[in-house]
């Protein structure tokens, strides 16, 4: 069982820092109109939605996602700029559509600020945020603006576009065989394959990056990159920002700026955000926007399984094989030990216990 007063309270520091900037909490319906999704069906994962009908016939979805409703929210608005935060569930179909996940996450929406300032804020709070959960944290950024612009210089055939893409956001070693294999020349393809092994702070990677650009499009994206990461600089060490471009996201409505944050404890990104001017454009307002979310509910999960570790399991066959083993537990436990005691017959196979235990020792006759 979670513990959900522990829960709030960390939580609540979260919301204190985004107040402290001047973000205003939201709170919006957990059903949204389907009809809201569907005019947006070519950037939104219609696989991931979970449709309910009302008594009326009504199509509805318990939103997948809280960018998108908060850009609705904002677009009825009458301002041009908001500072949001959340704190709210998400719902999602799993990869089976069979079953369906509630995701607890926490994040922020900056609409209407000044292009350059909002990313140096936005991305400010992120690593606030991941620091907040783990001080070796790393947050990693690209630009999809970036990449297809490289794509785009690569070749005009759609097909090969997505192939390129896909083999990018993997960092794929097939990538060269693959632009042998469809005729692009070799000037291009060793720019590419630049771009595929890039990895580093922005100074290690600068004179690469300026090298690979081809498009005045793209060194103004770096020029902007550039004057970002130096105001991040003068807070924060070189080390806690790395250029990633094999980084992607799920959603396909971000535009330009994306990032990704990473704690230890946690193998799979813990924060993920970025930049969808494009997104509220189609609500009918032609203004910047970004933001991210953390995926509190996977925090807590890791932090879980770390204070549920047992460090002894003393399995026994027989009564008075269990109080020898129970008189062993205490004795352990008085210097500090976790420890579980299970009859022999009911533990399960010796193979899933090696897996779940680093000590275990046996009472038997």
């Amino acid at each position: 069982m979670k513990n959900y007063r522990k829960e709030e309270e960390f939580v609540m520091d979260f919301e204190k820092i985004f107040e402290s900037y001047g973000y205003e909490k939201i709170r919006l319906n957990t059903f949204e109109k389907y009809d809201t999704y569907f005019a947006n069906k070519d950037i939104i994962n219609e696989g991931n939605l979970l449709k309910i009908m009302n008594p009326k016939g009504d199509l509805y979805v318990l939103r997948p996602d809280m960018t998108l409703p908060v850009v609705k929210y904002f677009s009825e608005q009458q301002t041009q700029s908001g500072k949001f935060y959340y704190n709210d569930s998400v719902f999602r179909v799993d990869k089976n559509g069979l079953e369906f996940n509630e995701r607890k996450q926490v994040g922020i929406e900056y609409l209407g600020g000044e292009n350059l300032l909002s990313d140096v804020e936005v991305l400010d709070l992120a690593i606030q945020s991941l620091e907040k959960l783990d001080q070796n944290s790393l947050l990693c950024i690209s630009n999809t603006k970036f990449i297809k612009e490289m794509v785009n210089y690569v070749t005009d055939i759609e097909e090969e576009k997505e192939c390129i893409l896909e083999y990018l956001y993997r960092r794929s070693s097939n990538l060269e065989n693959y632009l042998k294999k469809i005729g692009i020349e070799e000037e291009k393809i060793t720019k590419l394959l630049k771009l595929n092994r890039l990895f580093g702070n922005f100074e290690k990677v600068k004179k690469t990056l300026y090298e690979i650009a081809v498009t005045d499009k793209q060194k103004k994206i770096l020029k902007g990159l550039e004057t970002v990461l130096k105001a991040l600089g003068k807070k924060y060490p070189q080390e806690k920002i790395e250029i990633d471009f094999s980084i992607s996201v799920a959603l396909q409505y971000y535009n330009g700026l994306i990032f990704k944050g990473y704690i230890s404890e946690i193998r799979k990104p813990i924060l993920s955000g970025g930049r969808y001017d494009k997104l509220v454009t189609r609500f009918g307002k032609d203004t910047s926007a970004l933001g991210f979310c953390l995926e509190i509910d996977n925090y807590f999960e890791s932090i879980k399984r770390e204070r549920t570790k047992i460090d002894y399991l003393l399995l026994y066959l027989g009564l008075e094989n269990g109080f020898k083993a129970m008189e062993k537990a205490r004795e352990y436990r008085k210097y500090g030990k976790t420890v579980r005691v299970l009859s022999k017959e009911k533990s399960g196979s010796s193979e899933e216990l090696k897996e779940k235990y680093s000590i275990i020792q046996y009472f038997s006759d």
